[in-house]
């Protein structure tokens, strides 16, 4: 996976901005801050960590509502309102 690609979408997933990205990379995908910056790493860099295949397709999807211009706050929101009602119903 190319790190200028997911570089890239944690910008949009943040507003635009850089700063906070990561987190905002991690919230989407619902991983630790930290794996999401291992993961905006190049290979060769310390703490550089590759995504597993679920995490692949989950960014995957990202990708493609994001070029689709669907990736958007309102579309986030929903996706964790959704998370919450699908964690209470175990």
């Amino acid at each position: 996976m190319d790190p200028a690609t997911i570089r890239r979408v944690a910008v949009r997933l943040n507003g635009g901005a850089h700063r906070g990205s990561s987190l905002a990379l991690a919230q989407a995908m619902g991983v630790p801050v930290k794996t999401a910056r291992a993961w905006m790493l190049a290979p060769g860099e310390r703490n550089y960590r590759s995504m597993s295949k679920t995490a692949k397709r989950l960014f995957a999807l990202l990708v493609m509502l994001d070029s689709l211009g669907k990736l958007d706050d309102e579309l986030m929101q929903a996706v964790r309102a959704t998370e919450i009602l699908l964690e209470k119903t175990n």
